[in-house]
């Protein structure tokens, strides 16, 4: 697991967190047109009901003023009374017999004609019972053309023009606005309550994540404690270098991923010679051929050893590469200049520089003018002369610690860079 997914995760949760408010707001805007769109259907059916009603209700009226509607003598004296009761609703009338015949027809004057709008469903059995049409008026009332039966059993159709005035309109329109507003509001309450559950996981999800990178940089210190029992100067080697190393490559520019790999690097360049024998990793004197051929293996082992991990993954650069050279001496690959990696070549600055400065069981500290002299004698050599320009500008600040034999001060100022770097406050195991 690489700790760049902390920062991924941090910028993913602020684009969640947009997208819930733009997808709240699409969803708004979205429930806005169909509900306005649903409650013209609404409105629409709300006044066929509404004008149909009326109709029955003038069917029904006209049902119990006659005995027998179909009486001669009584139908002018009823649709007289009929056009009269309808004025204030209905500005077109006609009344259907059982055989389809319209037996009257009542239009208020201001309204001649109203009934042409109609003509594709209007007439005796081009309307089905209960149904209605529907036209705009021009002074924002709407027309609707509906057909209902007259009375309970005679067989007879009414047949109205209904006419909603704009004051009826605005009122059927305030309704579905009502429940327009309802919707929204219920949706910018669903988005606002979204907001704190995404934060809720999204903070677990990091609070996880935080879990496991800590323990992954606590079993990074592990594996370079576990190489410090096997050789007894290499833990106090290990902060050093990896402070030595960080302090180029701040001066240097590099950046944080590239820093995360150096401090992964540096703290377990050495890991693979806790496979090498305890006669050849702590002989005081000078090496064979063989065995220095043996020891040069703990390379190998240290890549090995680290194969298997993920989040170690961009550790391999500096264990691979530590011992090459910039002029294509080194090994174990023969590497050279920009073919070794930034980060390898500025490891292999300070752990030099550290080697010299320290007390080895072969050999005692070297003053630290004595070893610059040294490390300028491998510029462009050994040595990539970016790097060590960029070290010999901070080596003021390090020279304190140099051959220290009590590392704390080293542990410190690494635990100090993984806080910066990792953005965690796990603290270097003490060895």
């Amino acid at each position: 697991m690489d700790e760049d997914i902390w920062q991924a995760l941090t910028a993913q949760r602020r684009r969640v967190v947009a997208a819930v408010l733009v997808f709240g707001a699409i969803l708004c805007a979205a429930a806005y047109f169909i509900v306005h769109h649903l409650g013209a259907e609404i409105s629409r059916q709300l006044l066929s009901d509404l004008a149909s009603s009326q109709a029955r209700q003038l069917g029904e009226t006209f049902n119990s003023d006659e005995d027998d509607p179909l009486r001669a003598q009584g139908k002018r004296r009823v649709l007289s009374d009929l056009a009269m009761r309808t004025r204030d609703h209905f500005v077109a009338v006609a009344v259907f017999d059982d055989s389809g015949r319209v037996m009257s027809r009542t239009v208020l004057p201001l309204f001649e004609g109203i009934e042409r709008r109609f003509e594709a469903c209007s007439g005796a059995g081009a309307l089905d019972s209960g149904r209605s049409c529907e036209a705009e008026g021009g002074d924002g009332a709407r027309f609707l053309l509906v057909r209902v039966p007259f009375g309970p059993s005679t067989g007879w159709m009414f047949e109205g023009v209904y006419r909603a005035s704009p004051e009826t309109m605005r009122l059927v329109g305030s309704a579905y606005a009502s429940v327009i507003g309802l919707v929204a509001v219920t949706l910018i309450l669903a988005v606002l309550l979204m907001y704190p559950v995404v934060r809720f996981l999204q903070r677990n999800l990091m609070r996880t994540f935080r879990g496991l990178l800590e323990a992954n940089l606590e079993m990074l210190n592990a594996l370079g404690c576990a190489t410090a029992k096997r050789d007894n100067d290499t833990a106090d080697h290990n902060y050093r270098v990896t402070l030595y190393a960080v302090r180029i490559a701040q001066e240097m520019g590099l950046s944080g991923r590239e820093m995360r790999a150096l401090i992964k690097g540096a703290l377990l360049h050495d890991v693979g010679k806790i496979a090498v024998r305890d006669a050849i990793l702590l002989k005081p004197g000078k090496l064979s051929a063989a065995e220095f051929a043996e020891m040069r293996q703990h390379v190998e082992h240290g890549l090995e050893i680290i194969a298997g991990d993920a989040w170690l993954k961009d550790a391999r650069d500096v264990v691979a590469c530590h011992h090459e050279k910039f002029d294509g001496s080194g090994y174990p690959a023969g590497l050279a200049g920009a073919g070794i990696p930034l980060v390898a070549r500025i490891f292999a600055v300070a752990d030099v520089f550290d080697a010299l400065v320290s007390r080895r069981p072969y050999k005692p500290p070297m003053p630290v003018d004595e070893a610059l002299e040294i490390l300028e004698q491998g510029r462009g050599g050994h040595f990539d002369a970016a790097v060590l320009d960029a070290f010999v500008a901070v080596v003021g600040e390090i020279a304190p610690l140099a051959g220290q034999t009590d590392g704390r001060k080293a542990q410190a100022a690494v635990e100090a860079m993984i806080r910066q770097y990792f953005r965690v406050g796990v603290k270097a195991p003490a060895v």
